[in-house]
């Protein structure tokens, strides 16, 4: 830690832990990792209580999102292995690298929706979108989040 490298970290007593995230020293208490999966289904509101947001799905002529239908679709977290054919970008990029790049720190990471078809991500939501998913297909949507206390 005393070198400075993001994602060093050390135990502290009382339950709290220090670590290193781009240049910070970070006193936090320790948190159990989180993990979620929800069904999701067009038109109707998706509470998802381990974030506090509130998910629709639109069928929308304008949307940006393509489907090639309704089936296997999911709001979750992130998983080992993940990885996605970012808009903008040749290839695909794993989503812990992805990450990486945007210095999203790590207790944050497992708190970012991700939207997918099955098990395919359509969109880190908030971030960026699967190319995949943009156009490709005939059915358009756009996906709504809110938090849940300003739902309506």
């Amino acid at each position: 830690m005393e070198k400075g490298v993001t994602g060093a970290k050390t135990d502290l007593p009382k339950n709290f832990e220090a670590y290193i995230s781009y240049g910070k020293l970070i006193i936090d208490k320790k948190t159990d990792k989180i993990e979620f999966e929800y069904a999701l289904s067009p038109e109707i509101p998706l509470f998802v209580p381990e974030i506090n947001k509130v998910f629709l799905l639109k069928k929308d002529e304008n949307g940006k999102l393509s489907l090639p239908d309704t089936n296997g679709l999911f709001i979750r977290n992130k998983r080992n292995g993940d990885f996605f054919f970012p808009v903008g970008m040749k290839g695909k990029k794993r989503l812990s690298d992805y990450f990486t790049d945007k210095k999203i720190p790590k207790k944050e990471r497992s708190e970012i929706a991700i939207f997918t078809k099955d098990g395919e991500i359509v969109s880190i939501l908030g971030y960026r979108d699967d190319r995949r998913f943009c156009g490709t297909y005939p059915y358009r949507y756009s996906l709504f989040v809110k938090e849940a206390d300003d739902a309506e």
